[in-house]
């Protein structure tokens, strides 16, 4: 489902990505750009409310979590591992503001791929392409 077109365009893809952040601002625009590059982007601003669309939406057609690692009431580790005990497919993808966000989450995130904001179109799509592709066992 990968398309690149030469080295200067960012890769494209079809898949579902379920993507979560709890400011609106960063959340509107990872959406715009997933779906110029031809992403199902599902949205939600906190981890309960992921939780919902994924059992709304078939967590089985979700390929892909992008999560803040930092939010209220859930992070992005717990609802990872939320998703994954329900969904064992779905990859994952975090996205931290600093370096200090990961010492919080690190042990509960696990070792999936992560970007670090802020960050540019062509880095965002390139690691959920990466993240995507990945074939990390769980």
């Amino acid at each position: 489902m990968t398309q690149t077109l030469g080295t200067s365009e960012p890769p494209t893809g079809t898949e579902t990505v379920l993507l979560v952040d709890d400011e609106p601002g960063i959340r509107c625009f990872e959406a715009r750009v997933l779906r110029q590059q031809g992403y199902l982007v599902l949205e939600a601003s906190n981890g309960e409310e992921a939780l919902r669309v994924a059992s709304d939406h078939d967590g089985e057609k979700i390929q892909l979590l992008l999560t803040d690692v930092v939010m209220p009431q859930m992070g992005g580790g717990e609802l990872a591992h939320r998703l994954l005990a329900q969904y064992p497919r779905i990859k994952v993808l975090s996205v931290s503001a600093s370096d200090n966000d990961g010492i919080a989450g690190a042990e509960s995130l696990g070792p999936w791929p992560s970007l670090q904001k802020p960050f540019t179109i062509d880095e965002l799509a390139r690691k959920v392409r990466e993240a995507l592709d990945s074939d990390l066992s769980r």
